[in-house]
């Protein structure tokens, strides 16, 4: 039986050491995502959602791609309307600068409107910083988002899903916020980080394998 012979293990990032994003509730509220700008990400979706929502946000898109030029386009015609949405779309921009952001900018809430993933690490980038996130329930977001650290939605989520979970993070009290925060870290920390589980692979699997 190869299920006997075959082991998975989370591999993961490198988790920030005691690092949290300086999250403060302000009336402006800053939502990000992160991304390549391509049909499988459903950007579009983020866009539509942002026109439910009706308080002040300032969207934050990270990531360029062949769609970029139709999103921008979308995004003007859709928001540009709008007195209480600001947006930017930063372009290509380099792992650490993002990650630099995350831990000197406040964000209140990191969005995923893919319809397909495997494990995102933008997802775990965003949520090691103790960002809550929403996301649809495709790919193995599950594995990483429950709800005491963020918000996960149908595999179908539509626009108005999106913009009521994003709603659900920003009315959140500062307690139930932070609480939220620390147990997106602790996620990350706990089951995808990769020191630890590159020391569980080896002591695990290569010297179990060495012993034999």
């Amino acid at each position: 039986d190869i299920s006997e012979k075959v082991q998975t293990m989370y591999l993961g990032i490198t988790v920030p050491s005691q690092c949290m994003n300086p999250w403060m509730k302000k009336e402006e509220a800053t939502v990000v995502s992160c991304a390549e700008v391509k049909g499988l990400k459903r950007i579009d979706l983020m866009i539509d959602a942002l026109r439910i929502i009706d308080r002040p946000i300032h969207w934050i898109h990270f990531g360029d791609g062949e769609l970029m030029e139709d999103i921008e386009q979308y995004a003007h015609k859709q928001l540009d309307g709008l007195k209480n949405i600001r947006f930017e779309f930063t372009g290509r921009i380099l792992k650490d600068d993002i990650l630099k952001f995350y831990k000197e900018q406040s964000v209140d809430v990191f969005v995923n409107t893919s319809d397909q993933e495997g494990i995102p690490v933008s997802i775990m980038e965003a949520m090691s910083y103790g960002i809550p996130v929403v996301a649809r329930d495709i790919g193995g977001n599950s594995e990483l988002i429950n709800n005491k650290c963020g918000i996960l939605i149908s595999s179908q989520g539509t626009p108005q899903e999106i913009a009521d979970a994003i709603r659900r993070v920003l009315e959140m009290d500062r307690k139930q916020n932070n609480a939220l925060r620390e147990k997106a870290r602790d996620v990350v920390f706990t089951s995808f980080n990769e020191m630890k589980n590159y020391e569980s692979f080896y002591r695990d699997v290569l010297c179990c394998r060495k012993g034999k």
